[in-house]
């Protein structure tokens, strides 16, 4: 799992997705956690990719299926 630090910029957003298809969950952390996991999610729902989240400690957690 890995972790991403975020602030909420476009950039962010990018990040975490890459991070995503590389390791196939990430916690999402940082100040912008919240709105760039959200922006994640509802991208993973439009594309149809099977995956699950939730909050946790750490931050926004997101699992993708293969």
């Amino acid at each position: 799992m890995k972790k991403v630090e975020t602030i909420g910029t476009v950039q962010d957003l990018a990040n975490v997705i890459q991070e995503l298809y590389q390791h196939m969950e990430v916690v999402v952390t940082g100040s912008g956690a919240e709105e760039v996991g959200e922006y994640v999610v509802k991208a993973l729902k439009d594309f149809k990719v099977a995956h699950t989240e939730k909050w946790i400690d750490e931050g926004h957690y997101i699992k993708i299926y293969d």
